[in-house]
Parts: C-alpha cells; structure tokens; sequence
C-alpha cells in the first residue's frame, strides 16, 4: 500500500502492479513480493521489491540472492530490498555494489506506559574522534635566543591556552584539535604536525620568561565509530516512517481509518 502511494504521482504512468507474483528468467522462475512496472518521460522502467518482515538483520546471504534473481529477469529490473529490522554491514556492501536501494520500514506509535510493545527497533550509529600523542613543539631558535635550555617537547595540559605577542588568548589545544574532527582523515593512523601561522606562546613554569614560543604540535587522530540497537517501544500505530537506508533520507506516512496512507514528510538527514 505504500509503495502504490509512492508510485500513484502523476508525473509516472503506472502499467503493471503485482503483489506476490511470479515472473519469469533465463533460468528459472522467480516469487516476487511486489513487480511495478511504469513510464516516465516516455521511458519504461522495471522495479523488483523483496520484503522481509524479520526480528534479525538482514545478511549478505540475502542480497546475493537477490542480486542473482535480478540479473536472470529480462529488461534490466531495479532492485528494492525493504525489511523492519535493519541490514548487516555485507548485505549494504552487495547493494552499493549491484545498484540494489535499501529501506526500513518502521512504525510510528503513540506512547502508552501501561502497554508497551516492542513493535520495532531503532539503530543508531555513533563516532569520535580521538587524539593520541599530542606534543607541542617548542621553537628552537627563539629559546636559545632567550638563553633557555632547549626542550624537545612540552608537556601538553587538556586546559592548555595559546597566547599572541601580546599576551592575548588565541585559544586553546583542545579548541584547535576539535577542527580536525571535521577534516578528510586517511583510512590508517597517520601523525598530523599543525604549524601555528603566527607567533604562538604557551604558559611556562620560568618566572623570567613565563611565556615560551612554540612552533606547533603534531597528534595522531584516532577515529572510532560504533553502532547501538534500541527496542522501539510503544502502542496504537498510527503510521509508519520508510526510511533510506541508500539515500540517508526518509518518509513518514499516517495510518488513516479505511487502511488509508496519507504522506505527513520527507526528510533527508
């Protein structure tokens, strides 16, 4: 019903619409959850939905045989592989790989504390950035000039504060390495060396000089990335949200009395 929602525009001509059919390939006949045939600008197009209604992620296992019935079907068919309970890793690999688009479809519900169901999952995906070996450079030459014995490294504070010529706050190491978060990070741990563009103090424990010049520091970024899996808890379904998974985008759609689907949104994060 939702996918006939979708489909049903008036830019595209739907021709065919079939739920649980079979169609015919080279090599065999294949069971279809739903075959949608259209045009568009004048052009047909051919699409292939599996759906699966599971607890479990779905596997690589899976697409691949997908994969394998859209290849022996003629015309070309796009594939469309919907579940409720997520993909693992392998399975979104096969369908960047073989142009398969993914989607989760999930309830909305209204809360109700005296009768909670499980009536889907949410997953969510966090990442952070870590920064190991931070040392700041000392400048060399402007502590021989000073008649200071020449440091290798400073010992870098979490609270450590950059200061001009001055004596003006430029800012602080943890505010600096917050802007490579941010930045395209090489696949493996690669030291980084941030040279300050102008003269550059930090505080130092020589009361004659208590402010020592130093050229930059270097780090080694670690990025770390995780994911987590939530019951969606609720009751009274009131709609569903379609999500794409390819697209990082989504749809909500509201459960109407008659069975009816109306579209509240489309999102895209």
């Amino acid at each position: 019903m939702i996918f006939e929602h979708i489909h049903l525009r008036s830019d595209i001509k739907t021709i065919v619409v079939e739920h649980n059919t079979t169609l015919p390939g080279i090599k065999g006949k294949h069971q279809i959850d739903l075959y949608w045939k259209f045009e568009l600008s004048g052009i047909v197009y051919y699409t292939i939905i599996q759906v699966k209604n599971w607890r479990s992620r779905v596997n690589q296992g899976e697409l691949l045989k997908f994969s394998a019935v859209l290849n022996d079907l003629p015309n070309q068919p796009r594939g469309v592989f919907v579940t409720r309970s997520g993909y693992q890793k392998g399975a979104k690999q096969i369908a960047d790989a073989e142009g398969i688009l993914l989607y989760e479809l999930q309830p909305i519900s209204k809360s109700d504390p005296n009768k909670d169901i499980n009536v889907g999952f949410l997953n969510f995906n966090f990442s952070m950035v870590e920064h190991n070996n931070v040392r700041v450079i000392p400048d060399a030459a402007w502590l021989k000039e000073k008649g200071i014995t020449h440091r290798n490294q400073i010992v870098p504070r979490n609270a450590m504060v950059f200061y001009d010529e001055k004596n003006n706050e430029l800012g602080t190491l943890t505010s600096v390495l917050k802007s490579y978060n941010d930045k395209p990070r090489p696949e493996i741990k690669t030291e980084v060396f941030h040279r300050f563009e102008q003269p550059t103090f930090c505080k130092s424990n020589d009361g004659k000089v208590p402010l020592h010049k130093v050229t930059g520091f270097t780090f080694t970024p670690d990025p770390k990335k995780w994911s987590e899996t939530k019951p969606l808890l609720g009751s009274d379904i009131v709609g569903f949200v379609l999500n794409n998974i390819t697209k990082e985008s989504h749809q909500e759609f509201e459960w109407k009395p008659g069975l009816k689907i109306v579209e509240r949104a489309t999102t895209t994060s």
